[in-house]
Order: C-alpha cells, then sequence, then structure tokens
C-alpha cells in the first residue's frame, strides 16, 4: 500500500498504473541486447499478458488506519464512483459483540467515507448512547452470543454460567448450541458473568440491562480506535450534556429484596406513592390524554410487529406462535406488548381516581 500524497483520485489511477508497469517491465532478465526489456515494453504497449504481472488493484480513499491490521476505507475501482468500503480487523463483524456496536461502526463509516461529514457522526455516537440510557434501542441489539463448546471450562464466562441457569430452569442445553446473552444489572460486587441472563427471561421479568458494562465493554473501545485518528477527545461521544439526566436503572439487591414493593410514581412529576399527586390534579386532562397518547402509539407499533409476523408465517389469518429469537421483531413485539400492558395499568388508575 501506498500514499502518494495526492488530492485528485484521477492523477492517483494514473501514477499506480504507471508504477505497476514499471515495476511488471522489471520482473524480464537483463539481457546483453536488452531483447526480454524490448519484449516486455512492447507487451505493455500491445496490451498483451505478461507471465507475471504486478496489477494495480484499487485505491482508498478515505482511508483510516487504526493500526497494523485494522484499517476502513472506501474503495475505488475506477476514479468516477466509489465501489464499497473495505474493513478488516473491526469488531462489528464479530458475533460475540452486540449488534448495537455493529450498527453503530456501520453508520459512522457510512457518514465518514460516503458523506464526508464528521461531525454528523460524532452526533450519531452521542444520539445512540442517550438512547441506550434511556431504554431507547431494542434489546436484539444488544444481544451477545457465544457457542457452548464444553462441559468443563478452565474460567467462567458468561454463556457457561447462563447455560447453568437454563439448565436449572429445565432448558435443554446441547454442545455446539449458541448461546445468546444480555448482561443485566446486579449487584456492586457481582461479577460480569454472574450478570448474564436469557434476553427473553430478561425482558418478561423487566430485568434491566447493565448499561456501564455495554458502554465500557461493548462500546468504548471499537469507537475509541475508529475516532481517535480523525478527532480529540474521543471520551466526549460518552460523557456530557447529552448523557446528563439520563434514565439509570438500578437493581435492589441484598436480603431485604423480598419485602420492597414497588409502589405507583406521579406521571406528572415523578412523586412516588400514587398515580396522580394532589398538585398534578389540577392538569388531570393533560397527563390522562399523555397516557393515551403514548397506549395508542405502542398499540399501533405492536400491530405492525404483529402484521409482520404474520406474513413471515404466510398467514394473515392465524394467531402468531412465533418464537424465532434470532428475529428482531420477537423481541419488539414482546417488548412493546408488556409496554402496553403497563399503560392499560396507568389508564385504570388514573381513570380510577375520586375527585
Amino acid at each position: 500500500m501506498i500514499n502518494f500524497y495526492e488530492s485528485s483520485l484521477k492523477r492517483v489511477f494514473e501514477i499506480s498504473e504507471n508504477v505497476a508497469n514499471y515495476i511488471t517491465k522489471k520482473f524480464f532478465d537483463y539481457g546483453e541486447d536488452r531483447k526480454e526489456i524490448k519484449e516486455g515494453e512492447k507487451a505493455i504497449n500491445d496490451g498483451s499478458k505478461f507471465s507475471i504481472v504486478l496489477e494495480f488493484e484499487k485505491v482508498y480513499f478515505p482511508y483510516i488506519l487504526m493500526n497494523k491490521k485494522r484499517y476502513a476505507g472506501l474503495i475505488y475501482n475506477n476514479p468516477e464512483k466509489p465501489n464499497k468500503i473495505d474493513t478488516k480487523g473491526i469488531e462489528a463483524v464479530r458475533r460475540d459483540n452486540c449488534h448495537l456496536l455493529k450498527k453503530i461502526i456501520d453508520e459512522c463509516l457510512n457518514r465518514i467515507f460516503y458523506k464526508r461529514d464528521i461531525t454528523s457522526a460524532v452526533e450519531y455516537v452521542k444520539e445512540k448512547v442517550t438512547d441506550l440510557y434511556n431504554d431507547r434501542v431494542d434489546l436484539f441489539d444488544l444481544i451477545i452470543s457465544k457457542t457452548y463448546t464444553k462441559t468443563n471450562y478452565a474460567v467462567k464466562s458468561a454463556h457457561v454460567e447462563l447455560v447453568e441457569k437454563l439448565k436449572k430452569r429445565g432448558v435443554d442445553v446441547k454442545i455446539g448450541d449458541r448461546i445468546p446473552y444480555v448482561i443485566v444489572s446486579g449487584g456492586k460486587n457481582d461479577k460480569i458473568y454472574d450478570k448474564s441472563e436469557d434476553p427473553l427471561y430478561a425482558l418478561e421479568n423487566n430485568i434491566p440491562i447493565d448499561i456501564e458494562y455495554y458502554i465500557e465493554h461493548q462500546l468504548s473501545n471499537p469507537i475509541h480506535r475508529l475516532f481517535d485518528p480523525i478527532m480529540d477527545n474521543v471520551s466526549s461521544l460518552f460523557k456530557g450534556v447529552h448523557v446528563a439526566g439520563t434514565k439509570k436503572s438500578k437493581v435492589i439487591s441484598g436480603p431485604l429484596k423480598g419485602f420492597l414493593v414497588v409502589k405507583d410514581q406521579c406521571v406528572g412529576c415523578g412523586t412516588p406513592g400514587t398515580i396522580l399527586c394532589s398538585g398534578c390534579r389540577r392538569d388531570f386532562p393533560k397527563y390522562l390524554y399523555k397516557i393515551y397518547n403514548e397506549y395508542n402509539e405502542k398499540t399501533k407499533l405492536f400491530n405492525m410487529c404483529w402484521r409482520e409476523c404474520q406474513r413471515c408465517m404466510k398467514s394473515t389469518m392465524t394467531e402468531v406462535i412465533c418464537v424465532n429469537d434470532g428475529c428482531p421483531i420477537f423481541y419488539k413485539r414482546i417488548k412493546v406488548k408488556k409496554q402496553i400492558e403497563e399503560l392499560q395499568g396507568k389508564v385504570n388508575k388514573i381513570s380510577s381516581i375520586e375527585w
């Protein structure tokens, strides 16, 4: 790979072709009468084929070199039109990274290479980090998967510990199975492998995701490697105004956990104890409309997921019985259904307020 320090793609292609042809000529031995060299030059001019040819392949523009075996660039096979983005050594292609990382890396590369807009890529990362903190990321995008290869592992790992949990719940797991899992919130001293959980189980039991794990162990390093060559203070993508005031789920652990009762919160100001506090009751129509509007939006989303699943089943007249945990629609449908049930409960409570 050669950097010609030229800003013109057309000029780079011309230089590259000339360099390739020049080196191809050098593959011929020098004879006393330079016969081989003359034949080589004639073959190049006539377009004939050599037995050994150095072929000019492609140009990367732009190009980001992270280290020796990690890079990304936009390929040009001709000066007029780009071909595709080529990457090597980037974690986004590995299955033991979550889908969210792949989405972020792919979109950032598109914005950096095709749109030549680094600012837009930076804002996109901040937006996704904010979405992660505010539970606006689909659970499917947070799933990590690893293959269960043997029964006895030398060290504890997340997918192996989950296998033990699944076996206790009566789930049959075999050697060679791909184990999907998410990392959920836990106690302060819990190890990462202790916090692995089946995605569907976590969703059905409202177990919050360990956001800090996904920031520090899934997103941080790959995003740093991508942005370090093109911007300063990459850490600002994960800290700052865009994450100030975001929701951070907490899990209560310890011996008193079983005695705690979840209380209602005011839909207006968040005061615990009632669905609508005395201070917010004067705006009762406003908050009732807010809940109904959210309920209707979630119902529309659920119906869209339901119809998509019916089309996948090739039947629009039967109930959806799909349990494909490798499908993003599956988790979205389950999550939205639970949200609708929770909103229905709020509607019932706020409608039953006595004046």
